[in-house]
């Protein structure tokens, strides 16, 4: 299995959403069909810390859309985007497939910018 990620930096409060495309090989030659799958971001100022202790963690309950073109997203709420203070994190893509498997499928690190605009309406 091999991925293309969309994992960039945003900014405190902004919404992104954070996608994966999935290979069925190294070579990325043939999608490989999500439909079904759970996937989860977690950001992590350390490391060390807990899933529970991790500044972020964003889940989708299930792939809905464009699993057959092997694609893979979630998105932070407001909220959720607004309570990460600004900095460098670690983060991990892990998916759980239809069979059952748990698997990280691309880690890395992030940068959250601060907000210069602070209200939302």
């Amino acid at each position: 299995m091999s991925v293309k990620c969309i994992v960039n930096s945003f900014i405190q409060g902004d919404t992104p959403t954070w996608g994966v495309t999935v290979y069925k090989t190294t070579a990325k030659d043939e999608v490989q069909d999500t439909t079904g799958w759970k996937v989860w971001v977690t950001l992590k100022s350390d490391l060390s810390l807990s899933d529970e202790e991790a500044e972020l963690q964003v889940s989708s309950v299930t792939n809905p859309t464009n699993g057959a073109l092997g694609l893979l997203a979630v998105k932070p709420s407001i909220e959720e985007s607004n309570a990460v203070d600004a900095g460098r994190y670690f983060y991990d893509f892990q998916v759980l497939t239809t069979d059952g498997v748990i698997q990280t499928i691309e880690s890395g690190s992030v940068t959250v910018k601060p907000a210069t605009t602070l209200s939302s309406s």
